[in-house]
């Protein structure tokens, strides 16, 4: 038999995901089974199970993936602790994660999917322990952004990194909320919002 390549394997995976993503969105993780994934993604259910061992498996893939996007947005710690690296203000920042998270929204309905996983992750230990190792993924690298801020004056020097973190990250969390469950806040509202909130001008 011809050697399967790589490239084949992660669009299959690709593929799957996006069908259990777009399944989870739509209906719910209990209302979603694992024949509504082979239906969605057009696969058989071995070819299904073959990357995955069922939906638990999924759920917590969706929430490394969407995590993932979201670190991805940070730069790398090790890039700010460099000499001579700047920093961008928070603002910005906060601007590119909430881009981000419409973006994602956009293309694969990730709000809906996120606020169904906290509530999963309160209910199954397995999952909640994934959830927070993944979170604190994108906790480190905003951490090492407002150490860096605070290191170039743009926070107080006594301000704690990983407590401006975790406040910076509850915001872009109940923007998800406000955007995804009650559906009145826009980006450019929530931008505007957080720059009047933080003393900068919105044509920053």
């Amino acid at each position: 038999m011809p050697k399967v390549s790589q490239e084949h394997l992660d669009a299959r995976r690709r593929q799957i995901l996006d069908a259990a993503r777009s399944c989870f969105a739509h209906n719910g993780f209990h209302r979603t089974s694992m024949p509504d994934v082979f239906a969605a993604s057009g696969l058989s259910a071995g070819a299904v199970y073959r990357y995955f061992k069922g939906k638990d498996e999924l759920i917590a893939a969706c929430c490394t993936d969407a995590l993932q996007a979201v670190a991805a947005a940070l730069p790398d710690p090790n890039t700010l602790r460099m000499a001579g690296a700047g920093s961008e203000p928070l603002t910005e920042t906060l601007d590119r994660l909430v881009d981000t998270v419409v973006a994602l929204d956009g293309e694969e309905g990730i709000g809906r999917v996120a606020i169904q996983v906290w509530g999963e992750a309160m209910r199954d230990p397995e999952l909640g322990a994934h959830v927070r190792a993944e979170y604190n993924v994108v906790l480190e690298r905003l951490v090492a952004v407002c150490a860096a801020s605070r290191d170039t004056g743009a926070l107080p020097p006594t301000a704690d990194p990983k407590v401006v973190a975790l406040a910076v990250m509850a915001l872009l969390q109940g923007f998800m909320v406000q955007r995804t469950v009650l559906g009145h806040t826009c980006a450019t509202d929530f931008k505007a919002g957080v720059h009047a909130l933080l003393g900068v001008g919105t044509d920053t």
